[in-house]
Parts: C-alpha cells; sequence; structure tokens
C-alpha cells in the first residue's frame, strides 16, 4: 500500500518558506565532531530529555496516549519536543542527537518510514534542521 504525502510536503514548504530568508550557505568545513549533544528517553507514560545541564520531563497528555503510538514514533516525538525547546540555541551549529531506540535512530538517519506518525515526526525533524541550519 501507498501513501500519498504530497499534500504534508506541500504544507511542510509552504510553513519553510516563510521563514526562509533566501540564504543558504553550503560549509566546506568537514564535521569531525558535534558542537552540542543532547539524550532523549521515552517511555509509553511520558519522555525526557538532557543538554547542557537543562533538563525536560512530562507526562505524554491524552491526545497523545489516546493513540497509543509504538515507542518509535515517542521517541522521534521526543526529539522534536527537544527540538521545539532548545533547537534555537543550537543555530547554525553540529548537533548529535542520543536516543536508545534502533528503529528511532535508523529512520532519523535514512530519512524514511512507513508509519503516518513517525513521517511527521520526521517532517518535524526536518524543519527544525532547515530553519535553524542545524
Amino acid at each position: 500500500m501507498r501513501v500519498n504525502h504530497g499534500i504534508s510536503e506541500r504544507l511542510w514548504w509552504r510553513r519553510f518558506l516563510q521563514e526562509y530568508n533566501g540564504v543558504s550557505m553550503i560549509t566546506i568545513a568537514q564535521w569531525t565532531s558535534p558542537d552540542e549533544v543532547f539524550s532523549t528517553d521515552t517511555c509509553l507514560a511520558g519522555c525526557g530529555g538532557v543538554c547542557d545541564g537543562q533538563y525536560f520531563h512530562a507526562a505524554f497528555p491524552p491526545i497523545i496516549s489516546a493513540q497509543t503510538l509504538d515507542i518509535s514514533s515517542l521517541e522521534l516525538l521526543t526529539i522534536v519536543v527537544a527540538l521545539k525547546l532548545w533547537g534555537a540555541c543550537w543555530a547554525g551549529l553540529c548537533i548529535t542527537i542520543r536516543c536508545d531506540n534502533e528503529a528511532a535512530v535508523t529512520v532519523v538517519n535514512t530519512g524514511r518510514c512507513r508509519n503516518p506518525f513517525t513521517n511527521s515526526c520526521l517532517r518535524e525533524i526536518y524543519y527544525f534542521a532547515a530553519i535553524y541550519r542545524v
């Protein structure tokens, strides 16, 4: 079964272009080590993250809990939360995300998934990477 994500992709571009300033720099510098590292972790009830002495933790709201999402989707959602909280502080930096879920790591590294909720999280991650140039 093939799912058409064209509408979501158009919405992503429409949202991104409202913030894009028209300047894009491609660095030729070799990336050797991250400027910042953050870690996230998730359980079925909630999530948390830590970066440079700051942290967050929260229970998932009922709208998330009611969806009975798999742990990989929740791990990506937690990464999105971290990016929403700290992403602006990391503008222009090389970031490493530490996540203990192999499926979530694979999704982020390959940029592919068949799960619609996970794909929406992945689009959010790419959106923050684009606007903050991380």
